[in-house]
């Protein structure tokens, strides 16, 4: 995904591509095994933050795959 500027009301559901399966779920049905297992953990977000005057850090932070998070706009866990 190309960065683009958040502000700190902004709110965004960005589009993210399924990851490809690890090679060793290979073999007849690896393909669905994988998708199996991973069909509702949640999805780790990394952004790369900026601000006049600080150093550039990153903030980490896990989401679930509906999307509940990008609509509420509340923080998760609440």
């Amino acid at each position: 995904m190309a960065p683009f500027p958040l502000g700190a009301d902004d709110r965004t559901r960005p589009a993210v591509d399924e990851t490809i399966r690890p090679f060793w779920y290979d073999g007849a049905g690896g393909e669905e095994r994988w998708r199996q297992q991973n069909r509702t953990k949640r999805i780790r977000l990394w952004a790369d933050c900026t601000a006049a005057g600080h150093k550039p850090w990153k903030l980490s932070f896990e989401v679930p795959q509906d999307g509940t998070w990008a609509r509420t706009g509340q923080p998760l866990g609440t």
